[in-house]
């Protein structure tokens, strides 16, 4: 009797340990926060934020699921104070369904049709393959929306510490730069959209980039969020600069409507060439070269090296 109770208490152990290697994505209140920015490459430059959120349980076909939520927030009025969030929660609609197959490691989705308001990739009103962590280095994604159709492999498999834990990261090959799935949160293509994980927003017109990840409720989270960019070493995560190169007009795009106090712009010289607090700056009459950015906020400075074209 006792070697059976020991050779049970080994296989719960054994089960308990496979188990802890894998990070599920559907987890209850766990929360996405996406930065989203849309342009024409011409003032007026929109940039918001969005997020998905899982709440509560669904049966689908038999199947159990967590309920996807798509979320929407605005931005409180800057003169409000420093001490208030600059981040409100919005709307909420459901979007979507999602579940874990753990023994398997792989994650499945279903897009709602009806509530899909901006058509992705990934299939509608079907069950589809989401994600795949049981994957090896040269597999194929085949039957992920998140390769738009074409055929990418995975690359590397490495390991990061992000969002508060050591995750199993994937490199998918792409042509530039190599994007990366994060086990317990996504990435490339977020939950359900393309979605890259701290990657510079501004290379062309427009980018989602997913800059915060939480479980809890929205008013935690987001406290988080703000707690975690305003630490001197992420401030820069709070601005997207662009086109840089740039030719005409220079937009700074403040994400949580940080107070700027001035913003200069140097030669390589040191000396002060633009002093502003207009975040759409006229490059115009400038000659082709190397510049430095300074942007002097409440909570310190950063510094950014801009070409002018």
């Amino acid at each position: 009797m006792k070697n059976i109770l020991i050779t049970l208490l080994l296989i719960i152990s054994f089960l308990t340990t496979k188990a802890q290697d894998y990070l599920p994505i559907a987890v209850e209140d766990a929360n996405w926060l996406i930065y989203a920015t849309e342009s024409d490459g011409l003032p007026p430059f929109n940039d918001y934020y969005f997020g998905y959120k899982i709440k509560g349980d669904t049966i689908i076909n038999s199947i159990d699921y967590k309920k996807v939520y798509y979320q929407s927030y605005e931005r409180r009025p800057s003169d409000e104070g420093p001490e208030t969030l600059p981040l409100t929660f919005k709307t909420l609609r459901l979007f979507g369904a999602i579940r874990d197959d753990i023994p398997n490691k792989k994650v499945y989705g279903i897009q709602f049709c009806d509530e899909v308001q901006n058509q992705t990739d990934c299939p509608c009103d079907i069950e589809f393959l989401m994600y795949d962590f049981s994957m090896e280095i040269n597999d194929l994604y085949i039957g992920q929306c998140i390769t738009e159709g074409a055929a990418y492999f995975l690359q590397d498999i490495q390991q990061e510490f992000i969002f508060g834990q050591l995750r199993n990261v994937q490199i998918v090959q792409i042509e530039s730069p190599h994007s990366k799935i994060y086990e317990g949160v996504g990435g490339f293509s977020g939950l359900f959209n393309f979605v890259n994980v701290f990657i510079e927003c501004f290379n062309g017109p427009s980018c989602l980039e997913l800059v915060h990840y939480c479980v809890g409720t929205n008013e935690e989270c987001l406290s988080g969020f703000v707690t975690l960019a305003l630490e001197e070493n992420n401030l820069e995560t709070l601005f997207s600069i662009y086109p840089n190169p740039v030719k005409n007009i220079l937009v700074i795009e403040n994400k949580l409507n940080i107070n700027i106090k001035s913003i200069k712009l140097y030669d390589l010289l040191g000396k002060e060439i633009i002093t502003t607090n207009n975040t759409s700056i006229d490059t115009s009459n400038l000659y082709k070269g190397i510049y430095i950015l300074q942007i002097n906020t409440e909570q310190g400075s950063i510094t950014k090296k801009i070409i002018k074209s």
